[in-house]
């Protein structure tokens, strides 16, 4: 697993991203993020796993209770602590398990459907629209 520093782009005068990465299981996703004096690790937590989890859901999901963030990989941070007092701009951000442990690949959990409207009783069921009518 190779981690990039963005040292390029402090030296070509981009400041104000970091690099958030998922890469302990596949799929590895890479988030660029902007860095702000108010951003909390919590917050990184929280975006990263619902774009990850809106790119590659099918195949794996992410659970923001499940996962923290880490700056090297033997340094978990505080979910409440101020990520610009923690990293530079152009630094990398992991996603790791909290226990060590990640969904197994294609076990994406499905929404539940939608309850129906008509009753809360379980015994009531809507019945689907009829399809549409074949073209002419």
């Amino acid at each position: 697993r190779r981690l990039r520093r963005r040292d390029e782009s402090r030296a070509m005068g981009k400041p104000g991203k970091i690099y958030v990465h998922f890469e302990a299981a596949d799929p590895n996703y890479t988030m660029p993020l902007e860095l702000s004096p108010e951003l909390t690790f919590d917050e990184v937590v929280d975006t990263f796993c619902q774009r990850y989890n809106s790119k590659h859901g099918a195949v794996r999901t992410l659970d923001a209770l499940a996962v923290h963030a880490t700056v090297s990989s033997s340094k978990p941070v505080s979910g409440d602590a101020a990520v610009a007092e923690t990293v530079s701009a152009g630094d990398d951000v992991l996603i790791v398990s909290k226990d060590g442990t990640y969904p197994e690949q294609g076990t994406a959990t499905p929404a539940p459907p939608p309850a129906s409207k008509a009753s809360n009783d379980s015994n009531v069921t809507e019945t689907p629209p009829p399809p549409p009518p074949p073209p002419r």
